[in-house]
């Protein structure tokens, strides 16, 4: 899913400036967000966390930051800003994707 996802944002009741604020926070120097509540380093390792995908088949592949996945930035902006970092909570294991399904989602994106 890359930017132009952003028109299919009124059916996932997802909030285009929300997917705005975090394309613009994006730093493309060192592939991290900037955010009111820190930096948010993306990486092989955390997208593949995020989207249940094997990060070192994704390294192997030369895959680089997020390349326009708006959607994999908000996966891993809400699981960061909800559990930390490096949380031990079972709830927290990849795929992140799995728990920001259905009502988790529409009640996050409620902030």
């Amino acid at each position: 899913m890359g930017f132009g996802a952003l028109e299919n944002l009124s059916i996932l009741n997802i909030s285009k400036n929300m997917m705005m604020e975090l394309v613009d926070s994006f730093n493309t120097n060192d592939n991290s967000m900037r955010t009111t509540l820190g930096r948010i380093k993306l990486d092989a390792s955390k997208i593949g966390d995020a989207l249940g995908l094997n990060a070192r088949e994704m390294k192997r592949k030369k895959s680089q930051g997020v390349e326009g996945c708006v959607f994999t930035m908000l996966i891993v902006y809400l699981h960061e800003t909800h559990f930390g970092e490096y949380s031990e909570d079972d709830e927290a294991r990849p795929p992140w994707i799995s728990y920001w399904r259905g009502d988790r989602l529409k009640e996050r994106l409620k902030l």
